[in-house]
Formats: structure tokens, sequence, C-alpha cells
């Protein structure tokens, strides 16, 4: 019996000892918890601090412009300086909202950035997204891609004029995965840079199209297939817009089609783009052709605006030039020594069918016949 007594306390004493460590182990995570919300609250204080401190600074710049400009004359860009700098720290620091409007939900305010992180988190299926870009900024390859969610597009729109979006780093600005739609709207430019490793647009799964007012230039790539854009998986439409100055080491130095996959031109213009093989255009899949112009691209070894590998080619519609009819604008196959006759210099499919001169509007082109080649 005085065994069980001792056994009842020492068991009683146990417990209260386990809850009393418990109500320490609860009072002193307590703590803590306030310690951080303790510094997040300093933290937030002390930005909020810095941002007035800046917009002071920003609001009182111009009022000291004109003595400045009275007591020494600058030139009329280096006037323009200070204004426009101000232009873009207030557009910076709009504060991000979301619209919904009839042609989608508009991301307003914020970095492109921070509206691409949005996206990531928040994007639904079935919905159009439309970023608006206010200012040129620079970012870091993206992957458009949201798990989960089917029939999601994206448009990039410069808001305010024409906005840059240059690459910071080397790889594919944008690669579209399945279910996605990437949709370069007016006044955005994508700006890639001398020695990328990648494409400007890797459209991979998904869906790409270029409106009026898109330009996607200044890719010089050390990479084999499209400088500006590769379709390794999925569909292409080029309404309108630019793609130029771009450089593909092998294939494609405008665009890129992979076997299987689709191009569609019926607008816009592809001009001032390198490779070996396909200046303007390399396909190995289906490039449909109903409008729009290939002009001023060079290949080094066939098919300055367009060549065919594999796949089909039809142009029903808009203008390919060729060296032998413009021997200024026109695309050209030219290497080291100069041009090179017999190549395609507008087009190139074999040696039978080929087109060195200028196929206008009115001549229709198709891999499959040969009807209209140069002899």
């Amino acid at each position: 019996m005085k065994r069980t007594v001792i056994s009842i306390l020492v068991l009683i004493f146990g417990i209260s000892f386990c809850m009393a460590q418990n109500i320490r182990d609860a009072a002193e995570e307590q703590r803590r918890r306030e310690a951080q919300q303790r510094q997040v609250a300093d933290e937030f204080r002390r930005r909020e601090a810095q941002q007035q401190q800046q917009r002071t600074q920003v609001t009182q710049q111009p009022q000291a412009q004109p003595q400045q400009a009275v007591q020494q004359p600058q030139s009329q860009s280096q006037q323009l300086q200070p204004q426009q700098a101000v232009v873009e720290q207030q557009q910076t620091e709009q504060p991000f909202s979301t619209q919904t409007t009839s042609a989608g939900i508009i991301l307003r305010g914020g970095t492109l950035a921070y509206k691409l992180d949005w996206l990531q988190r928040s994007a639904e299926s079935h919905n159009t997204y439309i970023v608006e870009v206010n200012n040129n900024e620079s970012i870091a390859p993206r992957t458009l891609e949201y798990r989960g969610a089917i029939n999601v597009t994206v448009i990039l729109r410069g808001v305010g004029g024409n906005r840059t979006v240059r690459l910071s780093s080397h790889g594919n600005m944008f690669t579209v995965r399945q279910n996605i739609t990437l949709v370069l709207d007016n006044n955005i430019t994508l700006m890639g840079h001398n020695g990328n490793t990648g494409t400007m647009v890797l459209v991979n799964g998904g869906t790409l199209k270029m409106n009026n007012g898109a330009t996607i230039t200044g890719n010089i790539s050390r990479n084999s297939y499209g400088g500006g854009v590769n379709v390794s998986s999925g569909t292409f439409e080029m309404s309108g817009g630019t793609i130029s100055g771009n450089t593909a080491v092998n294939y494609g130095g405008g665009v890129f089609v992979s076997m299987g996959d689709t191009f569609i031109m019926t607008g816009g213009t592809i001009s001032g783009n390198t490779s070996s093989e396909g200046g303007g255009v390399y396909v190995q899949g289906t490039f449909t052709m109903r409008g729009g112009t290939i002009t001023g691209n060079s290949a080094s070894k066939n098919g300055g605006g367009v060549s065919r590998g594999y796949g089909t080619f039809a142009k029903t519609g808009g203008i390919i030039t060729g060296y032998n009819s413009d021997r200024n604008n026109g695309n050209a196959v030219r290497d080291g020594e100069g041009v090179i006759a017999r190549s395609g210099h507008a087009v190139w499919i074999n040696q039978d069918r080929r087109k060195e001169t200028t196929a206008g509007s009115n001549v229709n082109l198709n891999s499959g016949t040969a009807d209209n080649w140069d002899q």
C-alpha cells in the first residue's frame, strides 16, 4: 500500500513538472514571437521613413533645376535627364493593384518582376492577365508555368510609351510552358545581349503571340537554335511587330521552328537577323506565311530569308526579298568572301526548289510543289 501511494505521488509530481515545463516553453515561445513582431514592425517603420525621405528629395529636385540650368547651361538632353528620373521614380513607387475588366485582369504598379512573382502565386485557370510595364526594366530568365492552372493568358503591354525589358543574365528571357499563352502587345521591346546562351522566347509546350508594337531584338546568341524565338514545342502566331538584329549560331537567326511545331505569320517584319542556315526563319516543322515581310536577313550557307530542313513551308501572302532583286535590302547568303550564288537568297528548300529573287505578295510558294521557284 505504501509503495502504491509513493508511486502515485511520483506520477503526480512528474505530471506537474511536465506541465510546468510546457508552460515555461509556451511563455518563452510567446516572448520570441513578440520580439520577432517588434523587429518586423521596426523594419517596416525604417523602410517607410526611407521611402518618405526619397519622396521628399524627388519632390524637391524639380524646384532646383531651373536655377541650376541658368547658372550652368546644359544641352537639351542633359536638361531632360533629371525630369525623366523623377518620372521613373514616381512610376516605380505606384502601389501594386489589380483591376478586373472585360478584357482581363489588369496588373498595375510595382515592377515587372513583382508582377511575374504575383502571377506565379495567384494565376488561375481560364483567366487573362494584362501586365502593364511602366518603366524600362531588366529581368532574369523566367518560366511561365502555373502548375494546376490551365488556359492562362499573359499579355505584356508597355504603358506611357515604348518600354524595354532587358535580359539581365544568360538564358531564355521567357519560357512558355504548356497551357500558357504569352502575348507581346503594343509598346513592348524584349532586348537580349551579346554572347547570350539562350533565345529570347522559348516556346516549350505553350503559345506565343506577337502583335503590332512589339519587338524582339539584340540577342546575339551562342545558342544553335533561334536567336529571337525558338518554337521547340508549341505554336507561334505573328500578326505584327518586329524580330530584328538577332543571331543564332546554326539555325534560324530570327525564328527556329522545331519538327512537329507551327509558325503562322500574318503580319509584322523579320529583318536583320543572321545564322548559318535560315537567317530569318529556319523550319523543321510547319511555317505558313500569309502576310508580313521577311527582308535584310543573311545566312552563311543557305536560305538568307527562309530555310527548310524538314517539314513544310507554304507562302500565300506577304513579301520575302531576295538579293538578286534587291542588292541593298534583300535577304542574302554570303560568307567571309562575299555573296554565294544558288543558295536561296530568299528561300531555300533544296537545290531544285530555291528562290533567289524577291517573292512578292502575289507569288505563292509551297515546298511540296514546283511552281514559282527559280531555276
